[in-house]
């Protein structure tokens, strides 16, 4: 089923609710999709945490040498924590 779609009714001040309108009849889809990527994204953010604290207390920890990495570490967790889902 193919409907057409008139794209000067879809235009809007704003850029969010335009793109809405030209997303008729796909809403579901669209959240759908957005929400599995969103959550993809999470659970990698999640598995990059663990491999970071493994990394992080096997070769910082026990290290005198490694203390350069420790920004870097304590940078890598902030990013980490920013992307995992609340």
């Amino acid at each position: 089923m193919t409907t057409e779609l008139d794209f000067k009714s879809a235009l809007s001040e704003r850029r969010i609710s335009g793109v809405w309108h030209m997303l008729e009849g796909n809403h579901a889809i669209y959240i759908g999709a957005f929400i599995c990527i969103t959550l993809g994204l999470a659970a990698v953010a999640q598995t990059g945490f663990s491999y970071l604290l493994r990394y992080y207390t096997d070769n910082v920890l026990g290290d005198p040498t490694a203390s350069n990495m420790l920004p870097w570490v304590a940078g890598g967790f902030i990013a980490l924590a920013r992307c995992r889902a609340r």
